[in-house]
């Protein structure tokens, strides 16, 4: 792409007399301007899309506990192709009383979190696709007492629930249980959990399908893949199913939350939509090249799971809890 979009410069060969002179000149190559770059930003959007985050990390500040909240970010990608629409960031703080906010957009993609209850989408692909669980699987969602362990539980006791359920409402003892199938493994009141090491391999195998936790595969430099653990002890698997283990970036979210929306095709994130000839006349000229979608990899998910995977994000989004999978803040552009 940088060589299409490159400038030419101009070749002169010139003659000289004694004194330095140029006595004659001729062209042995014609100059070219380089060509313009079609970005997929849609700018008027991501404007829209910073103001509203400073409006919400400015009014998160205003409540207690807000200590270690000092950035925020939004990526939008259009899952049919690629094409990033808007990555914004945000870092926030307070001078002499005021609050000032700089630009971090970099940060979707050089930063990475424990992102929580947001993977719980992969953790139940992730059963589905090892045979722990299957296409309406239900748990009784229960606080787990492991022995020499803090009770893992959810919010709330929720009782008999379903994958579906278990996603609208953020169970996380749902996913504990799914991460114990996974491991080989049998939950035993107050008795100690032995998990096969090996199921860290296996969620992390199934993540990197969705694009979590390696390189999106944007054509920026200095993109993170976040934060791996070492240990494997039994607990960690559990954090790790509920997203409380390795860490991941922002725009490794927007990715998995494209993968499966689009029916299990991950793609790769586009900042350049086409490329077009210089019009100094026209601002614009002709397209010479059109950046196609790029598929990295396809999810390896049965028509019933490539059919119930959007439908159950859709219902995350129809009806938001508390800790939803994915929370709609409808916001006035």
């Amino acid at each position: 792409m940088k060589m299409s979009c490159r400038a030419k410069k101009e070749k002169e060969q010139s003659t000289t007399d004694k004194q330095g002179n140029v006595t004659s000149s001729k062209v042995l190559t014609e100059g070219k301007s380089g060509k313009d770059l079609v970005l997929t930003i849609d700018i008027q959007l991501q404007k829209a899309v910073e103001k509203i985050i400073e409006k919400n990390l400015r009014s998160a500040k205003q409540r207690g506990g807000t200590e270690l909240l000092d950035r925020a970010f939004v990526v939008m990608m259009d899952p049919r192709n690629g094409e990033v629409l808007s990555v914004a960031g945000k870092q926030i703080s307070n001078k002499n009383g005021k609050y000032k906010f700089d630009d971090y957009s970099l940060g979707t993609m050089t930063s990475s979190y424990a992102m929580g209850s947001a993977v719980k989408g992969a953790t139940v692909l992730t059963g589905y696709k090892t045979g722990a669980i299957h296409i309406g699987s239900t748990q009784y969602d229960e606080p787990l007492y492991i022995a020499q362990s803090p009770p893992k539980k959810s919010y709330q006791n929720m009782g008999l629930i379903n994958d579906l359920t278990a996603l609208e409402r953020s169970s996380n003892v749902y996913m504990f249980k799914t991460a114990i199938a996974i491991g080989k493994s049998e939950y035993r009141k107050n008795q100690p959990l032995p998990i096969d090491p090996k199921a860290f391999d296996t969620f992390r195998y199934n993540f990197s399908k969705f694009g979590l936790g390696v390189k999106t595969g944007i054509d920026l430099p200095n993109e993170a893949t976040g934060y791996r653990g070492t240990s494997t002890q039994s607990g960690l698997l559990l954090d790790y199913a509920i997203g409380q283990y390795d860490t991941f970036t922002p725009l490794q979210m927007a990715q998995y939350v494209s993968t499966i929306a689009n029916g299990g095709y991950r793609l790769r994130p586009q900042l350049v939509k086409e490329v077009r000839e210089p019009d100094p006349q026209r601002g614009i000229g002709a397209v010479t090249e059109s950046v196609k979608p790029d598929v990295l990899n396809k999810l390896d998910m049965t028509s019933d799971e490539n059919q119930a995977c959007p439908a159950r994000l859709q219902a995350c989004d129809a009806e938001p809890k508390r800790d939803s999978l994915f929370k709609l803040w409808q916001q006035k552009v």
